[in-house]
């Protein structure tokens, strides 16, 4: 996600990594294909275009 949002924004994201909290997920392998088997379910678009979407949103505010 962070190479996406310097691809989106042109600019280098730092990452700054803090010791662990209580309730952090430490591993995630998200998979749709339950969902899209059982419910039929298809994602309007993809991840990268709605991050790109919430940025652009951000941007627009942090102006106002």
């Amino acid at each position: 996600m962070v190479k996406m949002l310097e691809k989106i924004s042109g600019k280098t994201v730092s990452v700054n990594y803090g010791p662990e909290r209580p309730g952090d997920v430490k591993h995630s392998r998200a998979d749709i294909a339950k969902i899209t088997k059982r419910l039929d379910y298809k994602p309007k678009m993809r991840f990268e275009e709605g991050l790109k979407g919430v940025f652009e949103w951000y941007k627009k505010e942090a102006n106002n």
